[in-house]
């Protein structure tokens, strides 16, 4: 039970150290380098968000619901912030993509917790 408590702490650290270079990311000026293909933005989107979801799962916060609603009121929140930026600006797009790469990572961890073993903050013991 201690090893538990003490990876979900781990966990937890990771997670709000990863939530924190999001909004250092977001909120940096933008660069100018030219993009790989249009809209590469909106996958880098969901994949920072399915990363943060997963980070999030394995933190203890396994009620998908909850941590869905937290990690898209988080991206919007990243967007309104961005509306105030001399580089960057809101849109509505990139909260789309965070919430769709939320969605579909915690819609597997959530399918493999029914048919397969648990994440790592939950397996060891």
């Amino acid at each position: 039970m201690r090893n538990v408590v003490a990876s979900q702490r781990v966990w937890r650290l990771v997670f709000v150290l990863a939530l924190a270079v999001c909004v250092y990311l977001a909120l940096r000026p933008a660069g100018d380098k030219p993009a790989m293909f249009p809209h590469i933005d909106k996958l880098e989107h969901a994949l920072a968000f399915a990363t943060l979801a997963v980070l999030g799962w394995w933190a203890g916060w396994a009620m998908p619901v909850r941590l869905f609603v937290g990690l898209a009121l988080f991206g919007i929140g990243i967007e309104f912030a961005q509306s105030f930026t001399a580089t960057r600006m809101a849109d509505v797009w990139d909260a789309l993509a965070d919430m769709a790469g939320a969605a579909l990572a915690l819609w597997v961890l959530a399918r493999r917790q029914q048919v397969g073993p648990s994440p790592p903050a939950h397996s060891r013991s």
